[in-house]
């Protein structure tokens, strides 16, 4: 920003000074101030009075001097706008770019700080409302809050976009934008401090979002309405005055070539996710580069013909299809395909339903368990508005397709043990969720869409072990029953502290299989019920005591 020249400055004062009344603040903002002005420009003024409302002043300050473009608005009118846009922000939207206090400075400072908190508490909701759950793991930096307000109100206002483009994209540019973003820096600092969002090096991550009190776009008519009355009751602007300022601007913004602002445009694209790309375009960033490579692309489904899972292949040359990404659908048809199960497993166990809450689950989750040392495939792209996540790919083969071998399933009832130690219970345990790498190194977890801090580590076993009972039907009983007892082994440990969720999940068997008797044969729950309890029989003849009730994992 370019401060005035202190002859301008005095000769601001002495202008309003001619306005009757108790003046508690002054500020110059526009042109002159962020450095686009031309030699015939306004130096436009805010002017805070103790009493009264709003009014325009054109003064000149001498006869040959300079133009004033005065708005004198009363102080409690300005209060009222930064709080509660009593005004549409009609007085206080003047503050979200660069200006000079040139009297007041804490009755100017006190108003900017409290819109801009304002902003940032709105602009939070309206990425819950776009985005759910999800919204949470999103990344903003402190220009996301001004390009994104001033997006709406040059959307309110269309002859301000000239001024918003002009601000931040002139010679003072950059010094504008460290003004504007610094301020917004310091509200989100202040909503830190109370635990509203996070820091994340220079970006900020919505903890508690505000949620909307009705669609932001009625919260955008209504501004609208008040801001445009405030116009009115100013004298600013007249349907003649307001065509003459419309046709004025654009002239300009022709003169000056194709004026464009890319924040200003698209303010999403300044969001960002702490792991992946975060793209508003689906798989378009993946499939560009790989087209850009003068290679062609291709996606083909993985698992069963309902599967939400696709496999991303591109093909160079006259080379073999390579492996890109894994991606998931969340809001695809065939993802209600385990909705019923879900619904009657709520009462023994919560279920997320919502394709958003899944995928944020999941996102959350495979993260998290990489980061305390379980294996997760890393994530390369999430898409919110889509709600699809693609993910890197792993070679290996799925738990399912090692039924009746018993290294596998003992190394993952081992991991299941510490999973639930580390206060982390999956909620969907099927064979196919896991998957054994080639070379070894350790099971993957491939889903984590109900996974929870907390939860019923008996319900994960039981529950595994009879989605285990299907496959089955392939392999045979003696198949399942020698994977399933590697599986116990590897759970309840040398040590046999796992044998207290085993008990439990005995314990409640008939009503841990009520939720997922349609997808079992008759008789197959109750075989598996026979292994596990032939299992424990098994461990207390041996001696291994039978421990108490286990209590729910502490969480990571």
């Amino acid at each position: 920003m370019i401060e005035l020249p202190q002859d301008a400055a005095r000769e601001a004062l002495e202008v309003v000074g001619s306005i009757p009344g108790e003046l508690v603040a002054l500020a110059a903002y526009g042109s002159q101030v962020a450095g686009y002005a031309s030699s015939g420009s306004d130096y436009d003024l805010m002017a805070v009075f103790r009493e009264g409302g709003l009014r325009y002043y054109y003064v000149r300050s001498r006869p040959g001097g300079r133009y004033f473009s005065v708005l004198r608005v009363g102080l409690r009118l300005l209060e009222g706008d930064a709080e509660r846009a009593e005004l549409g922000e009609f007085v206080v939207g003047r503050l979200l770019n660069p200006y000079q206090a040139l009297a007041g400075g804490d009755v100017v400072e006190r108003a900017a700080r409290a819109y801009r908190r304002r902003v940032v508490l709105e602009e939070l909701a309206r990425l819950a409302h776009a985005y759910g759950q999800f919204a949470t793991e999103i990344l903003a930096p402190p220009e996301y809050f001004l390009f994104s307000k001033l997006r709406r109100r040059a959307r309110i206002y269309p002859p301000a976009r000239y001024s918003y483009v002009r601000t931040y994209s002139g010679p003072e540019g950059p010094r504008n934008l460290e003004f504007s973003a610094s301020r917004f820096r310091e509200a989100l600092d202040g909503l830190a401090s109370e635990g509203i969002v996070e820091r994340v090096g220079g970006m900020y991550r919505a903890l508690r979002p505000p949620l909307p009190r009705r669609p932001p776009e009625l919260d955008t008519l209504a501004l609208a309405v008040r801001q445009y009355a405030a116009h009115a009751s100013s004298g600013r602007v007249s349907p003649r005055v307001f065509a003459e300022e419309l046709t004025s601007k654009a002239r300009r913004s022709r003169a000056a070539g194709a004026l464009r602002l890319e924040p200003l445009e698209r303010p999403e694209l300044l969001l960002s996710l702490p792991e992946g790309r975060l793209s508003f375009e689906g798989l378009s960033p993946l499939i560009g580069e790989a087209r850009g490579r003068g290679c062609s692309v291709s996606r083909r489904p993985l698992g069963e013909f309902y599967s939400t899972v696709r496999l991303l292949e591109v093909r160079c040359g006259g080379g073999p299809a390579s492996p890109v990404a894994v991606v998931k659908e969340y809001s695809s048809p065939w993802a209600a395909k385990w909705t019923m199960v879900m619904v009657a497993a709520a009462g023994v166990r919560p279920m997320r339903l919502s394709p958003v809450e899944r995928l944020a689950s999941e996102y959350a989750f495979l993260r998290l368990l990489r980061r305390v040392g379980f294996r997760t495939p890393g994530i390369l792209l999430v898409d919110p508005r889509r709600i699809l996540m693609a993910r890197e790919y792993v070679e290996g083969r799925l738990l399912e397709a090692a039924v009746g071998e018993e290294d596998p399933f003992r190394e993952l009832g081992r991991l299941m043990r510490r999973l639930h130690s580390a206060g982390v219970t999956l909620g969907d345990v099927k064979p196919s969720n896991f998957l054994v790498p080639r070379g070894g190194g350790g099971i993957y977890l491939i889903d984590c869409e109900q996974a929870a801090r907390g939860g019923s580590a008996p319900w994960d076993v039981a529950s595994f072990l009879y989605l285990l009972a299907p496959l089955g039907r392939r392999r045979g009983a003696a198949a399942v029953e020698r994977s399933a007892i590697a599986f116990l082994e590897g759970y309840a440990g040398g040590d046999g502290g796992g044998i207290g969720a085993l008990e439990e999940a005995l314990e409640a068997a008939p009503r841990y299989l009520a939720p997922l008797s349609p997808l079992l044969m008759p008789g197959e729950g109750a075989a598996v019920a026979a292994i596990l309890s032939r299992f424990l029989s098994s461990r207390r003849a041996r001696g291994q005591p039978r421990p108490g009730r286990t209590r729910a994992p502490r969480a990571i």
